[in-house]
Formats: C-alpha cells, sequence, structure tokens
C-alpha cells in the first residue's frame, strides 16, 4: 500500500522522502493510523441528538448525512475505495503543489478550496505521512460514503472528515484525555506538526463544551509576610528528595527566605498566594526572571519564569487552585510587562505535576533542561507566550 501511494504520488516534491520514511518506519506508522481509528470511535459515542453537535459543526454535518449509520475505520472503508481515492487526491495534491511554488500567484477561492496543501507543507516526513494519509482516508471515506448514498447537498468537500476529526481529538482533550495525534494536529509546521489546530483553538472549544462555572471558589492575591509561616506546612509536603522521600530542610528556608525578601522588595521574585473562603492559605505560586539556563528556552525580549508552585496536598486534584494561580500569576506577569512564561519541572514531581503543566492551555513542552537538578535531574520546560 505505501509503495503503492508513492508510485502514484511521485509528482509530489516530497513524495519520495515521505514514502522513505514510511516504509522504514512501518510501525510507527500504522500506531499513527490508529490514532485517526481512536477519533472515529469517539465520533461515533456522541448521540445524534447531542447538545455537544452545537459545537461541532463538521461532526454535526457528518451524523446527519450517515443518521444511524456509524463512521467506518480506516479497514472498515479501505476495501475497493482506497485506489479510487488515490485517484481523487491526486490532482488537488499537485494544485496544492503549484501553489506552495508559487506557480500560481493569485489563486482563487475556488482553487484553494480545490487543493490539498497538506503534502507541501514544510514539516517533517513524520509528520507528512501521517498528514497525506489523513487527506487519503478522507478521499476514502467519501468513496465509501457515496457507494452507501450517503451524500450532503452539494456533494463531500474537502475537511469534512478532517475537520469533524479535529473535533473529536478537541473534545477528547476537553475530557482530560491525550489522543495519540494531538502533536501532528496542534503543534505548527516548525515544530513538527500539521498545524489543522492550534493550542487557541482547543481553549475556545474547552470554553464552549463544559460549563460554565468559576474554577475556584477562592481568591488569589499577593504574598504576605503573615503567610510565609502558614505556607511551612504546604512546602514542607513537597519539598523532599525523590529518593528517600525525606524532607530537605535546606531548600525548604530557601525558599520561605526569597518568600520574605520578595515582600520586602529585596529581590527581582513576585508570588501569590490561594486562599480559601475561611481566608486559609492553601497555594502559592511565583515569577521571577529565568536564569541562564532558562533564557535558553525563550522567545521574547521579556520572559518570566514560573516558580514555587505547591498547593496545600488535600486541595491539589480538580479544585482549581493551580489554574487559578496560573491564570492571576499570568495576568500581573503581563502588567508587569512581561511577554512569556517558562517552567521547568524536576523528577520528583514526575507524578504530580508534569500532568497539571501538560493541559494549562497553551503551555507546550518545548524540551529539557539537561541536569538542570544534578545527576539525573533533567527537567522538562514549558512555555506560553503572553
Amino acid at each position: 500500500m505505501i509503495d503503492i501511494s508513492g508510485r502514484f504520488l511521485s509528482g509530489l516534491d516530497k513524495s519520495r522522502a515521505v514514502t522513505k520514511w514510511a516504509i522504514e518506519n512501518k510501525d510507527t506508522l500504522e500506531r499513527h493510523l490508529e490514532g485517526y481509528d481512536e477519533l472515529v470511535a469517539r465520533l461515533n459515542g456522541i448521540p445524534n441528538d447531542s447538545s455537544l453537535l452545537e459545537h461541532m459543526p463538521k461532526t454535526r454535518k457528518l451524523k446527519g448525512v450517515l443518521g444511524a449509520t456509524l463512521l467506518p475505520t480506516l479497514n472498515e472503508m479501505s476495501q475497493g475505495n482506497f485506489g479510487h481515492a488515490l485517484m481523487e487526491a491526486r490532482n488537488p495534491m499537485l494544485h496544492g503543489q503549484r501553489i506552495k511554488r508559487g506557480e500560481m500567484t493569485e489563486p482563487t477561492p475556488s482553487d484553494k478550496a480545490y487543493a490539498i496543501g497538506t503534502p507541501s507543507m514544510e514539516t517533517n516526513s513524520e509528520a507528512l505521512a501521517v498528514g497525506t494519509a489523513g487527506d487519503l482516508a478522507e478521499r476514502t471515506f467519501f468513496q465509501w460514503a457515496r457507494k452507501r448514498d450517503l451524500t450532503p447537498d452539494g456533494g463531500w468537500k474537502k475537511d469534512d472528515w478532517l475537520q469533524a476529526l479535529g473535533e473529536g481529538l478537541m473534545l477528547l482533550l476537553t475530557e482530560g484525555k491525550t489522543p495519540h495525534l494531538t502533536h501532528f494536529f496542534i503543534k505548527s509546521n516548525k515544530d513538527g506538526g500539521l498545524g489543522w489546530l492550534n493550542e487557541q483553538k482547543v481553549e475556545d472549544f474547552r470554553r464552549k463544551v463544559l460549563p460554565e462555572k468559576k474554577l475556584f471558589d477562592g481568591s488569589v492575591r499577593g504574598l504576605r509576610k503573615e503567610d510565609i509561616e502558614s505556607l511551612r506546612p504546604i512546602l514542607a509536603t513537597w519539598i523532599k528528595d525523590r529518593e528517600t522521600g525525606q524532607l530537605l530542610s535546606n531548600e525548604l528556608e530557601e525558599d520561605l527566605r526569597l518568600m520574605s525578601e520578595s515582600v520586602d522588595a529585596k529581590n527581582d521574585r513576585a508570588y501569590l498566594v490561594a486562599e480559601d473562603l475561611d481566608g486559609e492559605v492553601i497555594g502559592v505560586m511565583g515569577f521571577k526572571r529565568p536564569d541562564e539556563t532558562m533564557l535558553t528556552f525563550t522567545k521574547t525580549s521579556s520572559p518570566a519564569e514560573l516558580t514555587t508552585a505547591y498547593v496545600k496536598s488535600d486541595e491539589r486534584k480538580g479544585k482549581g487552585v493551580g489554574r487559578a494561580l496560573v491564570a492571576k500569576l499570568e495576568e500581573v506577569a503581563k502588567q508587569s510587562g512581561h511577554t512569556e512564561i517558562v517552567l521547568n519541572s524536576g523528577p520528583r514531581y514526575k507524578d504530580t505535576g508534569w500532568g497539571f503543566y501538560d493541559k494549562l492551555p497553551g503551555y507546550s513542552r518545548i524540551g529539557v533542561a539537561v541536569g538542570y537538578y544534578g545527576e539525573g535531574g533533567d527537567a522538562p520546560v514549558w512555555r506560553k507566550e503572553i
């Protein structure tokens, strides 16, 4: 199948490199293709009368045409349809390449609607293989549906299937899951993705789909001197040796000293605390100028580094305290003239912190600060422009 596709699409500039990658990485490509089926399965799980469809127009269109018929998996729809899909997709892909090359100086809206641009994207071969497979799968679906007289008024249009799957991916992310194809759908071409979606679209979708509610019933404010001793037991819960579990007293005292100095304006740090409705301090978070290592991960002129993020253990999960602190920190940092936030998290917080940062709206894992916390202390780095 890979060889046939490669030969048939040989007129595309990147076809040879993509075919070579696909042949050398068949198992990886197969796992990526299963990622499309993961999205199909989620769309099939949405009832045709679900209120979710108010926010998923492409999915609503698909379900309106299919009725009680389920969306097929890639294998279910490929038999007897894939060859025709190749023929149907080839000319639009070549048309997209001509636009990309600049051979059409002023492409019309009709040209853009006809063209399939994914195979000509400036991204890596793995992403191109995933994207081209998605384009071919969409044309295969069109063939499958036409044979069953399942066709909307005006016929199937480019992205009818792929954009519905994009809605399914955003829904899974909103539900707290991480679909296999997330990187390819969301990351830009320069970051090794396809750029079919982005973090802002995902966040906009989340806000539409989730019930409107305040994440945290308490409040977030600046640190005061009298808060510092209240924070000692919270920090003591988390500042422990990752091997022995013993309290790291020196590190704890250093953090409290830096907080105290910040209140007296003796350093460049700023701290915020979260307090519940009874006025009890239950969390803290700060920001500062990034050190030399963290500066290498920044891209704008005035970055800030998120630091010292701790929440009382019994308030940590599902209550929105951490997100409320991050939201306020971004607001204060932006008001202070900062243009981006970077942060890292060491191995001791792999199970308790990394997942939280991965799910923060707008934050992307962009690299690893190798040995940041000593031998074996590699720390993932996240970044967001504000």
